[in-house]
């Protein structure tokens, strides 16, 4: 009765964590699911939930926490007891997300912790401990484990029993289990989809994932983790079939297709991370918007900033598992500015209200100085840092004691722009007055002034050869020993970005109006100028850019696209925001880049999914299908029509006839669909050839569910029956059938995607 009392005491009390702490054995576990027992406890709260963890599995060192077995255990763990708590509350649980990976089990457990109890019994890791920190926010925790110091801060300890006799042994670590043989096979991932949703499957794939690290596995895990809402509460097994084929990178045999009708790509869905995505990390918050992101050799820093109410926020990340490691909260910040040392040893933060930047030790938050000034730049090795201010004044401190090295007054005007030599022996300032400055570092003696008209931009080759300055009067070259100038191209609007190649021989500028420019820095011409997209209203949008350190690729857009800078191939893209080539890891290896409320690190070497089209995810306003529905046409508002072979997608020349883009289909759907369809949009409709078929198009309304994607469905008339449905495009915008009705094709703001409709009369 007493250790009733002490563990309820501490239930009832202000803290929202209990930690029942004792040796190994039954009796902590006893006690906590007596007490749960209770009539009395369970009338007092919302719903009570039971998680045991015990001993993870030993892992590979190599293998981030947040991808090991031991994270798509507890992920599995955590979404059988939200199926649980969603029993008592069906509407609300269907417009959840299903998590798959570590950081969204965390999210969507602390979203219903309102008046919840959860109990989790053999805490003995960190890790376990920090998926429910955004929990205990909200609903009462109670940890039961053998080792105090697991428990958060502020946390109730109540000592439970000692079991009679000698202490239980210690649990081994359990040996890594073997992975399961047919884990990518697409009938038994429909199977187990069937059984344990998404979580379910994500589990069995870290396992096989750990265990081998099958380039296979890694790609449907990593796919998988970014279609997850796809597959929330779909479990019929001929559409479960048909998103294993549709979204997942593997090749159903024709038994493992589900049995007709149903609907099968045609080539590979348009504009997918697929196995690129490494990790996805939310980074906005309530209102916050990320307005900066910058990698450093082991770090990933995002800026925040909440434009309604002014606070801001700076965080830096461990890329590759997604764990915060730092997070420094700012009040009526506003739009934050920084810089950060390579090896992460200082921050440099400015705000609108400081007219300079604080310099401070990120760990200790404390800060060691102020430097005045409105843009930063930092040396390679980051032992000093360069501010200028609106008079033209550049300042060079030693980022060690904060001392003033040199004080420069280079301009006569406001300074724009800072560049830094690449072996930090020289300082390159843009100013209002319309001249470019190089600035000896060692010496703090500055250059003759370069006539080169307004400059918004600054970058330096490696090797620091020459400096690239564009402004809205031009793009130029300069030579820092000789102050030698070249005007390459005339300018005209506004200047968005600017991107150099690691080895000099190419220049990328990003011009409002102009799209993307790549220029030959040996000849001043121009290489290319690919459209790029500049997101759904490009009217109100900013061309990003961002280039490989040894100047392979160039990405740029919003949705990204990869080209190679010496040919000018599309060689792919994803559905991200490029930043900007300060969000490049320094050996090339992966990039940070913006997507949705979240920032996505890729791995820049995955392979691309094999037969991909890179052109199927840009921007179709039109489609066009020709009347013997051998080739399409689709069309765009900023482009002449582009042609494309029906049946797998490959771009075609352009075609010798007529060719009129009629309306988006808007066929009568009739009443039985229509509610249906209740929570969705119906964004497009389509009737068969034939009559016998119809096929709507729609949107999950942002109430009843994540938008993401668009659905495409298809209904027997007769019966007013969904018969298919498959998970399309995120801006889809219509849909049509072939002539002959055996195949279907979709469009809108990030693609074009087939599908051959397969019937019982074609069996």
């Amino acid at each position: 009765m007493i250790d009733f009392e002490r563990l309820d005491r501490a239930l009832t009390g202000t803290a929202r964590v209990v930690g029942l702490v004792g040796p190994p054995g039954s009796g902590r576990t006893a006690l906590a699911s007596a007490y749960c027992a209770r009539p009395e406890i369970i009338r007092r709260f919302r719903g009570i939930g039971r998680i045991s963890l015990g001993t993870p599995p030993d892992t590979p060192g190599w293998l981030p926490w947040p991808d090991s077995p031991a994270a798509a255990e507890l992920t599995l763990q955590i979404a059988r007891t939200l199926k649980q708590w969603g029993s008592h509350e069906p509407r609300r649980y269907h417009q959840m997300r299903e998590p798959v990976a570590a950081d969204q089990a965390a999210a969507e457990l602390a979203a219903w912790g309102d008046g919840r109890l959860l109990v989790v019994d053999e805490v003995v890791s960190a890790e376990q401990v920090a998926m429910f920190e955004g929990y205990q926010r909200r609903g009462r925790l109670l940890l039961i484990t053998e080792h105090v110091s697991l428990l958060p801060r502020g946390a109730v300890v109540v000592w439970a029993p000692s079991p009679p006799g000698e202490p239980g042994p210690r649990p081994e670590p359990r040996p890594l289990p073997e992975p399961n043989p047919l884990v990518t096979d697409p009938r038994w991932m429909s199977e187990r989809l069937a059984e344990d949703g998404a979580p379910g499957l994500a589990a069995d794939l870290a396992l096989a994932w750990a265990a081998r690290a099958d380039p296979a596995v890694v790609a449907v895990a990593r796919t998988l983790r970014d279609e997850e809402d796809a597959f929330a509460a779909v479990r019929e097994p001929r559409t479960l079939a048909a998103l294993v084929s549709a979204l997942l990178p593997v090749a159903p045999a024709e038994e493992y297709r589900p049995g007709p009708p149903y609907l099968v790509n045609r080539w590979p869905s348009p504009g997918r991370f697929g196995a690129a995505l490494i990790r996805r990390i939310p980074v906005e918050e309530a209102e916050n918007e990320l307005t900066d992101i910058l990698v450093t050799r082991n770090s990933l820093w995002t800026v925040t900033s909440d434009p309604f109410h002014g606070g801001a926020e700076i965080s830096r990340w461990e890329p590759l598992s997604g764990r915060r490691l730092i997070r420094l909260t700012l009040k009526e910040a506003g739009a934050v500015r920084i810089a950060v040392a390579p090896d992460d040893s200082w921050l440099a933060y400015s705000t609108p209200s400081d007219a300079g930047f604080n310099v401070a030790d990120p760990v200790t938050r404390r800060i060691h100085g102020f430097i005045p000034g409105r843009v930063a730049a930092a040396a390679p090795d980051g032992t000093w840092l360069a501010v200028a201010d609106e008079q033209g004044v550049v300042r060079i401190h030693d980022t060690g004691t904060l001392s003033l090295n040199h004080q420069i007054s280079v301009h006569w005007a406001q300074v724009t722009a800072l560049a830094v030599a690449p072996d930090g022996s020289w300082l390159a300032s843009a100013g209002k007055d319309g001249t470019v400055r190089i600035i000896e570092v060692a010496t703090g003696r500055p250059g003759r002034a370069v006539t080169v008209g307004e400059v918004t931009h600054l970058a330096a080759v490696p090797g620091g050869k020459w400096l690239a300055a564009a402004g809205p009067y031009g793009v130029h070259l300069i030579q820092p020993s000789t102050g030698r100038n070249r005007r390459i191209h005339a300018g005209g609007g506004v200047p968005h970005a600017l991107a150099v190649a690691g080895d000099g021989s190419w220049l990328a500028a990003a011009y409002d109006g102009a799209g993307l420019l790549v220029f030959d820095t040996t000849t001043g011409d121009l290489r290319h100028a690919p459209p790029v997209p500049a997101g759904f209203f490009p009217r109100w949008s900013r061309v990003r850019l961002a280039a490989a350190p040894d100047g392979s690729w160039l990405a740029a857009g919003n949705p990204m696209r990869i080209y190679d800078p010496v040919t000018g191939e599309h060689r792919g893209g994803f559905p991200a925001e490029t930043w900007s080539s300060r969000a490049v890891a320094p050996d090339g290896s992966w990039m940070a880049a913006h997507a949705g409320h979240d920032v996505v690190i890729l791995d820049l070497h995955a392979r691309p999914v094999p037969g991909a089209e890179p052109g199927h995810a840009d921007l179709f306003q039109d489609l066009f299908v020709a009347p013997d529905g051998s080739w399409l046409a689709t069309r765009s508002a900023q482009e002449a029509p582009r042609f494309w072979d029906a049946t797998n997608g490959r771009r075609l020349p352009v075609q010798a006839a007529d060719v009129t883009f009629e309306a988006t289909p808007t066929a009568e759907t009739g009443d039985a669909v229509r509610s249906a369809h209740d929570g969705h949009t119906i964004i497009s409709a389509d009737v068969s050839p034939d009559g016998r078929w119809l096929a709507v198009l729609d949107l999950p309304d942002a109430y009843h569910r994540r938008l993401r994607h668009s659905w495409l469905r298809v209904y027997d008339r007769a019966a007013s029956l969904e018969v298919a449905a498959v998970p399309v495009l995120e801006i889809a915008l219509g849909c049509r059938w072939s002539p002959d009705g055996t195949a279907l094709f979709v469009w809108g703001g990030d693609g074009v995607q087939g599908f051959t409709w397969v019937t019982q009369s074609r069996v």
